[in-house]
């Protein structure tokens, strides 16, 4: 069976993903100060693309990628650029693993959720050392990501089953259960 995605099977799901990354961040962005939560933001654009990684295989998904990279760009100071190189060489990364991790269990899919934030910040670190940003400030992002990297991770199994619902995928087309 031919798991690839056609184009127009991806306009649709991707459109809702889109809308569903703008109201995580409308809320990381306004509820969460609210609650007095004033300096971690939830990154919700990557367990997107975490999650496209794994699941959508399309041809477009460097380009699936960067629409969600684009939409996160609006909510942040941060570029698009940076996060888009990382998340596309996650995805090639994750293409590769595909076969042999499964995510079919819920500690499991938090530990490899966990795992691919962590080779995420260690990507964009990398290139932000490259444009001569202090130690200091990667360091700073760093003891940042941990405990967002955490709430996501633990976040992970739920949220996946809803983009399930959303990409219409099922456990024998998506490389194991949640």
């Amino acid at each position: 069976m031919d798991t690839t995605l056609r184009l127009k099977d991806i306009f649709r799901p991707m459109l809702i993903t889109l809308v569903l990354l703008i109201l995580l961040e409308v809320f990381s962005s306004t509820v969460m100060p609210i609650l007095g939560i004033l300096n971690y933001r939830l990154p919700f654009n990557i367990l997107i693309i975490i999650y496209m990684g794994f699941r959508v295989q399309s041809s477009t998904l460097a380009i699936q990628v960067l629409a969600v990279q684009y939409i996160h760009s609006m909510f942040t100071i941060e570029g698009w650029g940076i996060g888009t190189i990382a998340g596309v060489i996650i995805c090639m990364i994750i293409s590769y693993l595909r076969e042999i991790v499964h995510l079919s269990s819920w500690p499991l899919t938090i530990l490899v959720t966990m795992l691919f934030q962590l080779v995420w910040f260690i990507i964009s670190a990398s290139m932000l050392l490259i444009k001569s940003v202090g130690y200091a400030y990667i360091l700073d992002k760093f003891w940042h990501m941990l405990p967002e990297g955490l709430v996501i991770s633990l976040m992970a199994p739920l949220f996946f089953i809803l983009m399930d619902k959303i990409w219409q995928s099922n456990s024998s087309d998506s490389q194991g259960d949640i």
